[in-house]
């Protein structure tokens, strides 16, 4: 849902990982953007700040995102940078099965362990009148990877000339990411075009990683280590009551 949220004008992202998991509105941090699925606000996933993070939702159950990035008079008024609206999809016209798997390497850690499983089940009865919708998604993704810092000092300013390496930094993250998830959806076709959704969604993501630091001061002769280690969990679970009708 990032990925293609970042695809609109005034959007940045904010990766972990290779993966888009921030939405970033006209500059400002996301702590001053509200998030809601179907109308229905979505609570924080951070420990510390309101931001949540996009990736735990699965596409599957999605059918668009609303952009809004000025204030309107039905928007919270704590949505100073904007607003965005996950819409989830309505049950098929034709009874739908559909089972998507995919895999992956990291080439970092030669794991071939990784896959992106989603099925989504829909049909509707009662002549048309009454959908039911269910996903569920599974995922398993290695990723790892490597950073380096570098600080470059500008002699000119001591008095000399040039530039002289000042510090070197590299950095190893070993980090496996899980996530599953489902929803269940009923919808009531109402007369005029309208319908009424009961929705459903849960999804969880689980992160363990472990980083290994190794700083390099040119100017001294010791290399300082530090390692840690760090397990997190984000479950969200929504639930809503939502009805259109044109008059």
């Amino acid at each position: 849902a990032a990925e293609a949220i970042g695809r609109l004008p005034g959007v940045s992202l904010i990766r972990s990982g290779g993966e888009a998991n921030k939405v970033i509105l006209r500059g400002m941090s996301d702590k001053f953007t509200t998030f809601t699925i179907d109308g229905v606000r979505v609570p924080p996933t951070d420990p510390d700040s309101r931001g949540v993070d996009m990736s735990a939702f699965s596409q599957g159950t999605l059918s668009g995102v609303e952009l809004f990035k000025a204030l309107t008079p039905d928007k919270d008024a704590d949505a100073i940078a904007g607003s965005i609206n996950l819409v989830t999809r309505k049950a098929p016209e034709t009874r739908t099965i559909r089972l998507d798997v995919k895999g992956a390497y990291n080439q970092l850690n030669a794991s071939f362990g990784q896959y992106d499983i989603n099925g989504r089940y829909g049909e509707r009865f009662l002549d048309g009148l009454l959908g039911v919708q269910a996903t569920g998604n599974f995922e398993r993704r290695d990723r790892s990877n490597e950073q380096y810092s570098l600080a470059i000092e500008n002699q000119a300013s001591l008095g000399g000339r040039g530039y002289k390496y000042d510090d070197l930094t590299v950095q190893y993250t070993n980090e496996v990411r899980r996530r599953g998830g489902g929803s269940l959806l009923l919808d009531l076709n109402t007369p005029d075009g309208g319908s009424i959704r009961v929705n459903n969604l849960y999804s969880q993501t689980n992160r363990n990683y472990i980083n290994y630091n190794r700083n390099y001061p040119i100017s001294g002769d010791a290399v300082n280590y530090r390692a840690w280690d760090r397990e997190q969990k984000v479950n969200t679970f929504n639930s809503s009551i939502r009805g259109d009708n044109t008059l």
